[in-house]
């Protein structure tokens, strides 16, 4: 009995001490600054749209979902747990409008924004964070 018990407490200790692994695969801090703008098609800033960033799950890795909004002048900056950047990987990017639904710039951009880009099976926006310095330019096309 007591040699169940030291072998269980080994065990904890050792999750514990040495870790489960990440369930992403790989190491969560391990991140790639992304940094970018929303526009419509003729170059004009989506303000305060809402953007989710869908890891595409590669072998061995667990698709992740990350969220940002841009500013005023379209300008975005992707963060995961509190870092500039995002894990590594590539990934799909819905936007949505954000804010005031009764706001002129919401409406602005719901008028903007086609169906297709606000749902992850349909839209056609990537971003590759595998590399260092990316400066994404999202363009949402009619």
């Amino acid at each position: 009995m007591r040699g169940m018990v030291m072998s269980m407490w080994f065990g904890i200790w050792a999750m514990t001490t040495i870790g489960c692994g990440s369930p992403m695969g790989e190491n969560e801090t391990d991140v790639v600054p992304v940094q970018g703008t929303v526009s419509t098609a003729s170059g004009k800033p989506l303000a305060h749209v809402v953007m989710r960033f869908y890891r595409i799950p590669a072998e061995g890795v667990s698709p992740l979902e990350i969220y940002g909004e841009a500013e005023s002048n379209g300008a975005f900056t992707a963060r995961f747990n509190g870092q500039d950047g995002i894990p590594r990987g590539q990934y799909k990017v819905t936007v949505k409008p954000g804010g005031n639904p009764q706001s002129s710039v919401y409406r602005f951009a719901k008028s903007a924004i086609p169906a297709r880009y606000t749902e992850v099976e349909t839209t056609p926006l990537t971003v590759d964070a595998t590399q260092p310095n990316n400066q994404a330019k999202l363009q949402i096309t009619q």
